[in-house]
Formats: structure tokens, C-alpha cells, sequence
């Protein structure tokens, strides 16, 4: 465990100075979101941390804090929600589009493509999603005086964006434990 001054924490890999988040300050959650907590103890060795807590007692409605942006997500009306936010299924299908879009400006920039604008399309089909098979049919569209080459090419990146590889190729561990009401 590393310790820390009580007005600062410090990122476990990198060891460089930082300070709570406005989305941490406002909420007022303890904790710095580099995972030190504030006597510097390590939290997880993760670099990014996201907070989630409900916003009512007894309501399904929850802040979701990543860095200094807030997020909300509930359930639909019909699950006893207000379907006031996307939910948790929401936020993984935005996932993958916003870095399937991501991922095309990127290549694009890097190879000089006059690439202007992208759109993507997630349509979820969770109908088996219990029996362990998760539909997702992502369309996109580059916009831009491009020539089919530099399309296939785009396409052939977005096909390998990180979220992708994520959520299809890599060992996902997941461990669930406690955390101390902050």
C-alpha cells in the first residue's frame, strides 16, 4: 500500500499527482478516481474507475460518475423505471458504436483519408441473450469525399476497434466485493 498526503492521491502505475474529479467533488464520494483512496491506500490497480449509486432511496434511477462526467441510467417504465436515462444494456450497445466511430475518425486522421463525418447504427437483438448468445448488427456510414479504398480500409479498422475485440475476443474477469459506504 502507498501512502499519500490527505489532500492528494497518486496514480498507482504512473506515481504522478491528481485530484478528484468535479463529478467526484460534487458527489460527494470520498474518493479520487486514480484508485488510491484519501490516506492513499490502493484501491484496485484500474486506472479508470466509473461510480454508479441511486439517486432515490428505493428508485432505480442512478448517477454514473466517470472522470468528470455524469451519467444517468435507469430501467424502462414497464420494469418499474421511469425510463428517464439509458440503461446498462443501452450503455454497452453505445459502447460499441461510439468506438466503432471513434476508432474510423481515428484511422482516418492518421492516414490523411478527408473523412468528415460518421454515423453508426446498433441494432440489439437480446431475444436469446439467457441462453448466452447477444446479437449486435452495427451499420455505419462514412461521409466524405472518399474513395472505395479508403473506405474498405475504414471499415476494415472499425472492424478491430478495441470495444470490439473486447467484447468478443479478450478474458473479461469481473469480481464483485463490497465497498464501503462513502
Amino acid at each position: 500500500m502507498r501512502s499519500a498526503p490527505a489532500d492528494k492521491c497518486f496514480l498507482f502505475v504512473e506515481a504522478r499527482a491528481c485530484r478528484p474529479s468535479p463529478a467526484t467533488e460534487k458527489s460527494g464520494h470520498p474518493r479520487c478516481l486514480c484508485g488510491l483512496n484519501e490516506h492513499g491506500d490502493v484501491l484496485s490497480r484500474a486506472m479508470n474507475s466509473v461510480h454508479c449509486t441511486t439517486e432515490r432511496p428505493g428508485g432505480y434511477r442512478h448517477r454514473i460518475d466517470i472522470r468528470a462526467h455524469e451519467l444517468h441510467a435507469d430501467v424502462l417504465a414497464d420494469e418499474g423505471g421511469e425510463d428517464s436515462a439509458p440503461g446498462a444494456h443501452d450503455y454497452f450497445d453505445a459502447s460499441l458504436a461510439a468506438c466503432k466511430a471513434l476508432t474510423a475518425t481515428w484511422y482516418a486522421k492518421k492516414n490523411g483519408f478527408p473523412l468528415e463525418r460518421v454515423e453508426c447504427l446498433v441494432e440489439r437483438d437480446d431475444r436469446e441473450e439467457r441462453s448466452g448468445r447477444y446479437k449486435l448488427l452495427v451499420r455505419l456510414a462514412f461521409h466524405g469525399s472518399l474513395t472505395e479504398e479508403q473506405r474498405s480500409r475504414i471499415y476494415a479498422a472499425v472492424a478491430r476497434c478495441p470495444v470490439s475485440k473486447l467484447m468478443t475476443a479478450s478474458e473479461v474477469l469481473i469480481e464483485t466485493a463490497p465497498l464501503e459506504p462513502g
